[in-house]
């Protein structure tokens, strides 16, 4: 699970270096454009692209959400009759439900993944307890600092305070070891001052020094020094995201100059830069500071005078300006977010409604299996779940997956509904049913491995994954490669993915084009009884000749009502008392799915 994670958080690092060199280039390319408060404040978007790694929920980009907010809940098409007509399809009759799965072998071996994840935690250990030493040594200087309680210094201290309007009580410390003022603490704010400072200071230079510390309490500089300490224990392994930090803190000092010379008239920038020479003396930035300090690097302090010396007041054409910058940055990083792969956390997957959940105790119709059953009545919107844990949990979809394969032949033109045939390499398969030309149905019926392999590789990769992106499929990791992804490989799915799936399927939700729907479904059908008509198909996970995981997933019509389900086991841990004959195979889960619906009286 870890090394899994640590592959994509690597993954994903490209991505945030690629995010961090877009905002370096707009930096440079308008600078001239952007004010110094939003050369600083374009960095704040980066911190939603730090997070992405570790989003457990698929992302919506803003025009998706603007998209779908305009067209409205697709999923409604099943109460306002917009639904494909299941019982139009024409009838295979009844039958046995077939199951057919061959075995894939897999050795477990010495994985460099997990070698790397392991330095990538010592790695974060290490810096976690760089942070909380650099914590303990500000609890230090603390302690050991002594409060102003009086003077004339208070008093320009709380003139500052007025003309920023804050109201805010903030104490001011007297102390020995720091060679710049500082403000530290978010909740709590303090600000610290040197003693060789106070010992010999001009009322004017000391209130530049004041509004400066000030101005970063009114940015609130100290939660962005704690964000920053965050992304720096898991970000450790990357350059490009300390550099982005040392350039955001330097820009931060620039923000801040920035908004006191917005306060000061246009003679006092001049004396201004000479207080920033005269007692920002030299320091070396550490990003896990907690302080935000006046000093800095000698190359730090050559930029600011600069700033200082082309200042240009904001106008209001500039502000627009500059948040028309912002907004655009900001959306291009959300946008390509949306776009990212989700981990989703590789093996858990989202809940519906709360509000629309029941929670089901079928135990009994599992016996020792451990398995799950996630039921969808479309004309109630009302959700049934039994084993919320294994609902939620990814798994191989195994031969399941072939819907969806089939789906994406008819959608790319590889075959028709007319015309889907494939003819038999002559190769001698295991089952009898395989070794022959086969249709979409044929293959859907008999579970034919070869047909959907052809057809995947007809396609070509690439198509694979846009398809299975468009209709969130899972983690939608075909890594495994193009053969045998789906087969106790990398593509993972949950029961709740997979009827929120075969929901999507029936309402057409994707606008698919509707003939090829129905041909898929022809292919589901399994039977027809009285009480109406069962679509399904199963999967079986067969590694090294043991049957570990079993699906069954499809549609019941019938009794005024339209279903979606899914059943998945695992194979017991125990032998029971069935023995050898208890396995977690497809054709297990569709026993167990059966006696659930008719226990419903849906079928």
């Amino acid at each position: 699970m870890m090394s899994s994670f640590f592959l994509y958080f690597l993954i994903c690092n490209l991505y945030i270096s690629g995010i961090i060199l877009l905002l370096l280039t707009i930096k440079a390319v308008l600078r001239r454009h952007l004010s110094g408060k939003f050369q600083y404040r374009i960095w704040f978007p980066l911190f939603f692209a730090l997070l992405i790694p570790f989003i457990p929920f698929r992302r919506m980009g803003l025009l998706q959400f603007i998209s779908r907010f305009w067209t409205g809940n697709l999923s409604d098409f099943a109460k306002s009759g917009h639904v494909s007509q299941l019982s139009d399809v024409p009838s295979v009759g009844a039958e046995t439900i077939q199951d057919f799965s061959i075995s894939v072998s897999q050795k477990t071996s010495p994985n460099i993944s997990s070698f790397l994840a392991g330095i990538w935690i010592a790695g974060m250990i290490v810096v976690t307890i760089l942070i909380l030493k650099s914590a303990a040594n500000i609890y230090q200087i603390h302690k050991s600092s002594l409060p102003l309680e009086k003077g004339t210094l208070l008093k320009l201290i709380e003139e500052c305070k007025i003309e920023q309007h804050i109201s805010r009580k903030i104490p001011v410390y007297s102390s020995a070891y720091l060679k710049s003022p500082a403000l530290v603490g978010f909740f709590h704010p303090r600000i610290y001052l040197p003693l060789s400072l106070l010992s010999d200071y001009k009322d004017s230079e000391m209130r530049f020094i004041l509004l400066h510390e000030l101005q970063h309490y009114r940015q609130k500089d100290s939660l962005i020094k704690y964000v920053i300490c965050f992304f720096c224990v898991p970000y450790w392994l990357n350059p490009l995201v300390w550099y982005s930090f040392q350039v955001m803190h330097n820009d931060c000092e620039v923000a801040c100059d920035f908004s006191v010379m917005n306060l000061l008239d246009t003679n006092s920038h001049y004396d201004y830069g000479n207080t920033l020479l005269n007692y920002a003396e030299k320091m070396t930035f550490s990003p896990l500071s907690f302080a935000s300090e006046m000093g800095g690097s000698s190359s730090l302090i050559r930029k600011r005078i600069l700033n200082i010396a082309s200042f240009r007041r904001e106008t209001w054409k500039s502000k627009v300006k500059n948040f028309i910058i912002f907004a655009v940055t900001a959306l291009l990083i959300l946008e390509s977010a949306s776009f990212f792969p989700v981990h989703a956390s590789e093996e858990i997957s989202s809940f519906p409604d709360p509000e629309t959940v029941s929670y089901e105790n079928y135990a009994s119709f599992f016996q020792e299996y451990d398995g799950s059953f996630v039921l969808y009545d479309l004309e109630t919107d009302r959700w049934q779940i039994y084993n919320k844990e294994l609902a939620a949990e990814r798994f191989s979809p195994d031969s399941t997956y072939k819907i969806y394969s089939g789906l994406m032949a008819l959608e790319n033109h590889l075959i028709t509904p007319e015309d889907s045939e494939r003819i038999w390499d002559g190769q001698n398969y295991p089952f009898t049913q395989w070794n022959r030309n086969q249709t979409l149905t044929s293959a859907l019926q008999n579970s034919v491995n070869w047909y959907f392999q052809f057809l995947d590789q007809e396609a070509g990769l690439d198509n694979l994954e846009a398809f299975y992106k468009k209709i969130g499929y899972g983690n939608q990791n075909l890594s495994g490669g193009i053969d045998s992804y789906w087969l106790e490989s990398s593509l993972k799915i949950s029961p709740l993915e997979q009827v929120d799936l075969l929901k999507k399927l029936y309402t057409n939700e994707f606008h698919f084009q509707e003939e090829n729907v129905q041909a898929v479904l022809r292919g589901m059908r399994i039977s027809d009884s009285d009480s109406g008509i069962l679509y399904g198909k199963t999967g079986t996970g067969n590694v090294n000749g043991e049957n570990i995981n079993g699906w069954f997933i499809g549609y019941v019509t019938g009794s005024g009502h339209t279903c979606c389900f899914a059943v998945h086991i695992h194979k017991p841990e125990t032998t029971s008392s069935f023995g050898a004959t208890m396995n977690a195979s497809g054709a297990a889960a569709s026993e167990i799915a059966l006696k659930i619906l008719r226990s419903q009286n849906l079928y």
